[in-house]
């Protein structure tokens, strides 16, 4: 499947980063977060459109399942990029020897 070997890349990509790839790792989820926005909300006006057509009870009842289904993600998809926004801010400000609160100076 498509999206399994794009975690296994990331994974592997990320794996053994360090506290310097805390940041980087972030940014990654940041990016793939965005990335969902488009199939979602092609998939989301999709059954918008098709809903607003004549159509018997059981095909109306279950293009409204896949449109609830797809709004969940959506609003799964936009605290993903909160939280990941909020974590790369403070990874910003990890200072660069990696131990935030070191005084060696």
């Amino acid at each position: 499947m498509k999206a399994d070997s794009t975690v296994v890349r990331y994974k592997r990509r990320t794996q053994g980063a360090g506290a310097s790839g805390d940041r980087d790792q972030l940014l990654r989820l940041l990016q793939l977060a965005q990335k969902m926005g488009g199939p979602l909300n092609v998939v989301q006006g999709r059954m918008e459109y098709l809903l607003d057509r004549k159509l018997d009870r059981e095909t109306r009842r279950s293009l409204a399942a896949i449109l609830s289904k797809a709004e969940e993600l959506i609003d799964l998809r936009q605290q993903l990029i909160d939280e990941a926004s909020i974590g790369v801010e403070h990874a910003g400000s990890v200072p660069v020897n990696g131990t935030a609160g070191s005084d060696w100076g």
